[in-house]
């Protein structure tokens, strides 16, 4: 059974419905007919919440039971969990399967992914997108139009498995990227990870003011703050498993606002003037 043919009929089993899960299960039941959709969640509410609104065709309190007539397994809960579950899929598949994650962080899973016996396939997968930049409440089946969705083979991952893993991919509608796990950690310790730790300094220098300091804050303030609060749970997860590389992304954010702390002690204004100028063409080339 080849779970990537178009017209292929196979079981599935989603676990962690949440915004990409559950948008990942809706996506396929519009893109793969022949496939049973198998959803799991720790909350049982969520897990009722994809079923009522047709995410999956089935649902499952007991997730190793589940597993073991799934010939794809989809892994969307958090990096830990990720990896705890991991550590099981070999006692718990019963036969071939594919596997792909999509958490936010790659070294350490795709590792424990190529330790599996050759008989589980399986690539690391993370869409880049989320509640903040999709604009969404819940589960959509466009969640991935147009985002970058990196993938990350492991050791054990067969050429066919990775060219059907993208072809998959690519149906959510997503631009797909192949990346050795490390590299896609630091790029994302620097345009995800980072940006999310810019506002604890922030938050605790301001913190430390005084209350007519602080009713001052406005828009643009909260705005950078914003994110801070957030799930906290996912954010002990990512870094605690991409340490090194946020923290050399933190190096290098360092050594600029050492830049930028002598120019405004000891610089020119033409200096000034031209750092200003370079980060506006910096962010016009990203699309800022």
């Amino acid at each position: 059974m080849n779970p990537f043919e178009p017209d292929a009929r196979c079981e599935a089993i989603v676990v962690g419905l949440g915004l990409i899960g559950g948008s990942f299960a809706a996506r396929l039941r519009q893109i793969r007919p022949g496939w049973t959709l198998v959803g799991h969640d720790i909350d049982p509410a969520a897990a009722q919440r994809a079923l009522d609104a047709g995410l999956v065709h089935r649902v499952e309190a007991d997730r190793p039971a589940a597993m073991q007539g799934a010939d794809v397994v989809i892994l969307a809960p958090p990096v830990g969990a990720i990896l705890e579950i991991v550590a099981r899929l070999e006692r718990e598949l019963a036969g071939e399967a594919f596997v792909i994650d999509v958490g936010s962080t790659k070294s350490l899973i795709v590792e424990a992914l190529g330790a599996l016996p050759e008989r589980i396939q399986s690539v690391g997968g993370h869409p880049m997108t989320g509640a903040v930049t999709a604009g969404v409440a819940g589960p959509d089946p466009a969640l991935f139009e147009g985002r970058h969705f990196v993938l990350t083979p492991t050791r054990t991952t067969r050429p066919k498995t990775l060219t059907g893993a993208t072809e998959l991919v690519g149906q959510l509608g997503a631009v797909v990227s192949v990346m050795d796990p490390a590299e896609h950690d630091a790029a994302v310790a620097l345009v995800s990870h980072l940006p999310y730790l810019m506002s604890i300094p922030l938050l605790r220098a301001v913190g430390e003011t005084e209350p007519e300091t602080r009713e001052l804050a406005a828009g643009g303030f909260k705005s950078r703050v914003k994110g801070a609060g957030a799930n906290i749970p996912m954010w002990w997860d990512i870094l605690r498993t991409n340490r090194r590389a946020i923290s050399e992304a933190l190096g290098a954010y360092g050594e600029h606002l050492d830049q930028l702390r002598k120019l405004l002690d000891g610089g020119s204004d033409t200096e000034l003037r031209e750092l200003l100028a370079r980060a506006a063409r910096e962010a016009e080339e990203m699309g800022a």
